[in-house]
């Protein structure tokens, strides 16, 4: 391991270590893939296809980053586009709510954007919502949403992230999740 390898594993645990919880203000990157961490972008946890998502830092709600949502101009084929963040158990609270910032641009009528939350458990879906029926799509400045769904006992992950369908553009930034009783 060289001498830079082991000053980059350091501070990288240093600042894991004063910032508890998980990286859902997109301000930890990886170097190498550019994404930050726990997030997954290729649609590894659900299918994603014909959408790119990357951070950006002259488009934020706070921070240095935020993330962009776009459908991608060369893909053959376009389903939704979905980042993905999942979070494992165990869990506490009755509900679980997922609140951020998310802005819009040019998001097509018909389509949306949102923000969304999956609760599993070891037999599959227990609940879930992505906002598509708030149908938030056009152009929109930064506004604050939130998503309530039920916690089963019986949830062993629950994963969030972004939602874009259609055309247009769609960013999040401060993601926060809250137990509720």
């Amino acid at each position: 391991m060289s001498y830079l390898n082991i000053i980059c594993s350091f501070l990288l645990f240093a600042v894991l270590s004063v910032r508890p919880g998980y990286n859902l203000d997109f301000e930890l990157i990886d170097s190498q893939t550019k994404i930050p961490y726990g997030w997954d972008f290729k649609g590894e946890q659900l299918p994603s296809k014909g959408y790119f998502f990357s951070i950006d830092s002259s488009t934020v709600q706070s921070g240095r980053y935020a993330l962009l949502m776009a459908p991608d101009p060369a893909a053959k084929e376009k389903t939704d586009g979905i980042c993905t963040y999942v979070i494992k158990g165990p869990f506490s609270g009755n509900r679980i709510q997922l609140s951020g910032y998310l802005k819009t641009e040019r998001v097509s009528p018909g389509g949306f954007a949102g923000l969304w939350i999956r609760v599993e458990g070891d037999h599959g879906m227990l609940a879930f919502d992505n906002m598509e029926k708030r149908q938030i799509n056009g152009t929109n400045d930064w506004e604050a949403f939130t998503t309530t769904v039920p916690l089963n006992p019986d949830a062993t992950r629950i994963l969030i992230g972004g939602w874009l369908q259609g055309n247009g553009k769609a960013w999040i930034d401060n993601l926060g999740i809250e137990y509720v009783e």
